[in-house]
């Protein structure tokens, strides 16, 4: 089955991030403390206020508890056990943080090197949430009855009875990370700035759309060239997937959609929902030329 794939626009991103900014400027309540912290607190870095470049400072666990906070049901999520969580929206976490202008991503680093990519309007849209407490514990005492890997020291996730759509967006798994170990305020130029200047700085349609799938779905396990940060699960970087891409596009689309039926030892998991208009946004912005090199005209062996 092809899924929907209702991408949030980086455009769009901008917008929200000047409103919830003002928000910001106005009051921030949420002390951002010096330090990595302790266990259980929350690393933080980037574009935050009183913060000068490569700096680390970490969310106190109280402070985010002391947040507005809900709780929701999470039946089937977090093991067989586990019916509610306290959870903190993100859109509450970026709203309490004193953030530098300019800021419209939220990025969330976790402990395998997997990295996923918040855009300010995919926050204000689907409602993803920080996961404080499962049941009535704290990650001090997870894993919960029943789950077998640990998802501590927070967890990420989006639900459908929060938010419409959230089932159908393309590859929701990306924004469903465990095991979260630090997060990072951050734009998208600072972030990505490498795939919107040279060779993409006037992408194609079909590139453009390719793009965003690179950004919201592959980065968070395929770091990028200098200038377009990524996660390093995978141990295989941009240029390695362009390679491929742009060699054999067959090749290419088969191991995407599932890996190990070309090699029973792959650990990247299956996508098979990806449609062929998908992989041709995906090969048009991977072979995207460099400026001043002819584009092949002719598709893959």
């Amino acid at each position: 089955m092809i899924r929907a794939t209702p991408c949030p626009c980086i455009a769009f991103a901008a917008l929200f991030a000047t409103a919830l900014l003002a928000a910001t400027a106005q009051a921030s309540s949420l002390p951002v403390r010096d330090g990595p912290g302790a266990k259980f607190d929350l690393p933080i870095s980037g574009m935050l206020a009183g913060f000068p470049p490569g700096a680390q400072g970490h969310l106190d666990r109280s402070d985010l508890m002391a947040l507005p906070t809900s709780v929701i049901d999470v039946t089937g999520k977090f093991g067989t056990e586990t019916k509610v969580a306290r959870v903190l929206f993100l859109s509450d976490l970026v709203a309490a943080l004193p953030a530098k202008p300019g800021a419209d991503v939220l990025l969330a680093s976790c402990t395998d090197g997997y990295l996923s990519v918040y855009p300010f309007e995919f926050i204000r849209r689907y409602r993803p949430y920080l996961v404080l407490q499962l049941g009535d514990r704290g990650p001090e005492r997870w894993p919960p009855p029943g789950l077998a890997f640990n998802p501590a020291p927070f967890a990420i996730d989006a639900s459908a009875a929060l938010a419409a759509g959230v089932e159908e967006y393309r590859d929701i798994g990306h924004k469903r990370p465990w095991g979260v170990v630090s997060v990072r305020l951050s734009s998208m130029q600072e972030s990505f700035g490498a795939f919107f200047r040279g060779r993409w700085a006037s992408p194609s349609p079909e590139a453009a759309a390719g793009r965003e799938i690179w950004i919201n779905s592959c980065a968070s396990c395929h770091p990028g060239p200098p200038g377009a940060i990524g996660g390093t699960k995978s141990g295989r970087p941009m240029e390695i997937v362009q390679a491929i891409a742009g060699a054999n596009r067959s090749f290419f689309m088969q191991y995407v959609r599932q890996p190990t039926s070309l090699d029973p030892a792959a650990k990247m998991e299956p996508h098979p929902w990806y449609s062929d208009a998908e992989f041709d946004q995906l090969i048009a912005f991977l072979t995207t030329p460099a400026a001043g090199l002819a584009a092949d005209s002719g598709r893959p062996r």
